[in-house]
This record gives structure tokens, sequence and C-alpha cells, in this order.
């Protein structure tokens, strides 16, 4: 949301209610990865069927956790069971909900979410008098309705049923199952606009890689294909005020050192007709760039990095009842999902 009290809880908790008959509790996401890891472990091995993670922390530069993105994408979790030296392994049925005030995502985190914008058009949103709103009390009517809401959800997901369960005409790569399902629910229902957003959204958190861009062609026409120093890289981006978000503040021997780090994480990444390769030209010291035609750099630095997959056209899967199971079941199991989670670990090490 744009701003506090905007209703982002009180969505979570409507939706809790509707789908589990209770309200949903919540956590804040730990500030270091190691505590993120921990948590998400335990949460798990709860067997919950919704995990909010409340007021992400708007103050920093963008949220950023490698175990919450390994998660959002896990059917397995497994970790180390917290002072064992045991690892555990859970199944991962979880619907992930997060919610905070100008959130800024990392590409990692935000291709595994889809966002939702609420913008009050007023500049204290939780002042607003109780008969602006249709439901004054929106909770309260949610708890007395909840039987009408569940009715027509379930109504809705068998008439998609009832007309051959087709996938919807957009998926999501790592969520094909998922989105293919709610894809296919909402547009036989004739609700539009589902995942139209998701390019913009990536977009605004993929800005880093605009800096990069707008490098690369400068370094393309300052040097063409030759190889080139650290050192002149950095005057370069000095001369031309590239990178600034990259290079941060500091010193110059800071600064060049990032630059450094950077171009080792940018090794294989295209942009446009050249990718940044790691020249080995006999005689030079230290660690000389240069850029290959896009074509060429595959074979010489290996698999080249880009955007995440978002594979578009309508597929011919069909949809099953089992994916609205989850969708709407509101069993929760600790035992049988440590006992899923560990039996289904064990088979793939077997098959590995």
């Amino acid at each position: 949301a744009t701003s506090p009290g905007s209703g982002k809880g009180l969505l979570m908790e409507v939706m809790s209610i509707i789908l589990t008959g209770r309200t949903l509790e919540a956590r804040t996401l730990p500030g270091n990865d190691d505590e993120v890891r921990k948590m998400l472990t335990a949460e798990l091995l709860r067997g919950p069927r919704l995990i909010l993670l409340d007021n992400a922390d708007q103050e920093a530069p963008k949220l950023h956790s490698p175990a919450l993105a390994a998660a959002l994408t896990s059917v397995v979790w497994t970790d180390r069971f917290l002072s064992r030296s045991q690892m555990v392994s859970s199944l991962n049925k979880a619907l992930w909900l997060m919610t905070g005030n100008n959130v800024r995502l990392t590409t990692e985190i935000a291709r595994r979410a889809i966002q939702i914008g609420l913008q009050p058009k007023e500049s204290k949103p939780w002042e607003r008098k109780a008969d602006e709103f249709r439901h004054p009390n929106l909770r309260e009517w949610v708890i007395q309705n909840r039987p009408r809401l569940l009715n027509a959800i379930l109504t809705i997901c068998q008439a998609w049923l009832a007309s051959g369960t087709s996938y919807g005409a957009k998926s999501l790569g790592s969520f094909e199952s998922w989105s293919g399902v709610v894809g296919g629910v909402l547009e036989h229902a004739g609700v539009e606009g589902f995942l139209e957003t998701k390019g913009t959204a990536y977009e605004l958190a993929d800005a880093e890689t605009e800096e990069w861009r707008d490098f690369v062609d400068a370094w393309r026409e300052r040097h063409g294909l030759n190889a080139a120093k650290v050192s002149s890289l950095y005057c370069l981006c000095e001369e031309l005020e590239l990178l600034a978000a990259v290079l941060g503040p500091g010193s110059d021997r800071s600064r060049q050192t990032k630059l450094g780090i950077g171009l080792s994480n940018q090794l294989g990444r295209i942009y446009g007709p050249v990718a940044v390769t790691l020249s080995r030209d006999k005689g030079k010291h230290g660690k000389w760039y240069k850029l290959a035609p896009s074509n060429l750099a595959t074979s010489t630095v290996g698999p080249c990095q880009g955007s995440p997959s978002e594979f578009q056209g309508k597929s011919d899967s069909k949809g099953t009842f089992d994916n609205l199971g989850d969708l709407f079941s509101t069993v929760e199991s600790k035992s049988e999902n440590q006992k899923l989670g560990t039996n289904l670990a064990t088979r793939n090490e077997s098959r590995d």
C-alpha cells in the first residue's frame, strides 16, 4: 500500500476467515536471513495453509532474503532442526502473504510474488468514518456471511470443473499448476486481468538492470569488444555518473571494489547484442573484462543469466479436483505433514 491504515491487514484477515473460519496469525520477517530460515522451518512444521509476514521493512533498500525466495518455490522444505543435529522435511503447501507500505523487492522475490496495490485517496485513511463503507464492520460481516461467501466461491469453482477444467491462458514460471487453476477459474467466471501487472512489478524491482544496461552501452561505445581493466571501467562510471546505486557511497577504492564484484556477478549476462565476459588473454595481470557478441558468449562463459521465465500461451494441461482441495482445505495436520515431507525427501534422495 502507499500508506499505513490502508486496509492491508484487514484484507488478509477476512480472506483467512473465509478460507479457514478463523483469524490469521501474523509474524514479521526477521532482518537476519539465518533467523528467517529458522522461522520458516518452525512455521512449515506446523503445517499451515496460510502464512502472513506482516509489515515488511519499508526502510530497507530492498526486501532481500535467499531463504524466503527458496521457500516460496520449494515443494518440500528441508532444514536442520533447531538445537539438534537432525534434518527435518516438511511439505510446503501454504499460501504465502506479505503486507507492507511501498516495499521494494529484489528480482528474486518479485518474480515469485503477485502484488496487490492499495492506494487510499486520503492522507490519513485510518480516520475514515464507518458510514463511508458498504460494510462498516467488514470483519463481523464476513464472519456472519461466511457460508454464503464460501458457497459462492465453490460454485464458481464447480462451474469451472464442469466446463472441463481448462487451464488459464497465462502461466507463471515455478507456479504453473497454481496459475493454471486460478487463471482458468477466473477466465471461466469472466474475471479479466489475471497476471496482467506481473511484468510491470518485475520491471520496478529490476531497476538495477537498467543501470547495468546503460553502463554496458557506454562501455561498448568507449571500448568496443576490447578488454578493459576494472579501474578503466570505474573511471567511465565516474565520468558519466553510471551505476550510482550499485557503487553506493564510500571511497574510490571501495567503490571500485564494488564494481569488480558487480562485474563478476554479471558474467554471462546478455545486454542486447553483447554479453559480459572475462578476458583470459595471456600477459595481462589481474582481472580484465570485455564484451563479446551474445551469440558467442554462451560457449565461452557458460549458461547466460536472463529474466525469469514467465511462460505464455494456453496449456493443454487439465486441472484436477485435488488442486481445488488444496486451495480451500482448512485441515492442518502437523504429524501428517512431517511424515509426508520426510517420506518424499527420502524418495527423492533414493532416486538421485
